[in-house]
């Protein structure tokens, strides 16, 4: 269940981002925490993928809490385009 709220949780931050900036606001980073089961699942990477394609974020306006830092770094660098 723990999979299930966070990418709701994920998916309104994208979607609330999005609105506000069709709005004129200015895009602001968003941060989610995720848990280590969450993160650890082989699905993710495609799911938040999915997500930000479905909301049409930009990927450099999300980022990932609850991760050691290296693993989120090279996480969202493959989300971003890069290797």
């Amino acid at each position: 269940m723990i999979a299930q709220i966070g990418e709701w949780v994920i998916r309104t931050a994208c979607e609330q981002s999005k609105a506000w900036e069709k709005a004129g606001l200015t895009s602001i980073l968003m941060t989610a925490n995720v848990s280590s089961l969450q993160f650890n699942q082989d699905i993710f990477t495609e799911r938040i993928a999915l997500i930000l394609k479905e909301t049409g974020l930009n990927p450099f306006y999300l980022q990932f809490l609850g991760q050691r830092r290296m693993e989120r770094w090279v996480y969202l660098r493959r989300l971003r385009g890069g290797r």
